[in-house]
C-alpha cells in the first residue's frame, strides 16, 4: 500500500463512520482521548482536518505536545487506521471555511453544533506515519509519509 492508496482507505473510513478518535497528551504527559468528527480535504495533502473551539481543553495539549494520533474504523470494526503525526492549529479564514462547509452537516453524530466561525480553529493533522489493520484477518499494513 502507498500513501495515495492509504489516504484513500482513511478517507473511505471517515466517509463510512464519519468519527473518529483523537488522541492527545496534556502537559502531564498523561493521554487524553476524544471524539472527533473529522475529514480529508483532496488536494490538501496528507493531512486530517477536524475542527475546535478555540478554549478547549485539547488546544492546551496540542500546544503542549503536538504529536497526535487518531483511530479510525468501520462501524463493524473489519477495518481500522491508526494515523499519527502533527498537529497544527490553523485560524487561516478560508480554511476555517472550507472544513466547517464540509463538516458541519455531519457533527450531529456526536453534538449539535452552536458553531461561530470566531471562536472555532481548524486543527491539521500533517500525517507522518499510518498503519491499516483488518483484525479478523491478523493483518496490518504500515505507510510512512515523509
Amino acid at each position: 500500500m502507498n500513501q495515495h492508496e492509504m489516504l484513500t482507505k482513511i478517507e473511505a473510513l471517515i466517509e463510512e463512520s464519519k468519527v473518529g478518535l483523537l488522541a492527545t497528551t496534556d502537559s502531564q504527559g498523561k493521554p487524553r482521548v476524544r471524539w472527533m468528527t473529522p475529514t480529508i480535504i483532496p488536494n490538501r495533502g496528507n493531512a486530517i482536518y477536524c475542527f475546535s473551539e478555540e478554549d478547549a481543553m485539547k488546544i492546551l495539549d496540542i500546544q503542549h505536545e503536538a504529536e497526535v494520533k487518531w483511530l479510525i474504523q468501520t462501524n463493524d470494526l473489519t477495518e481500522v487506521v491508526s494515523a499519527r503525526g502533527e498537529t497544527y492549529i490553523a485560524n487561516n479564514p478560508a480554511l476555517k471555511s472550507e472544513v466547517l462547509e464540509i463538516l458541519i452537516p455531519q457533527t450531529t453524530k456526536l453534538w449539535t453544533p452552536n458553531i461561530s466561525e470566531t471562536e472555532t480553529v481548524v486543527l491539521e493533522t500533517v500525517i507522518r506515519e499510518a498503519t491499516y489493520y483488518r483484525p479478523r484477518e491478523n493483518m496490518q499494513v504500515t505507510v510512512k509519509f515523509e
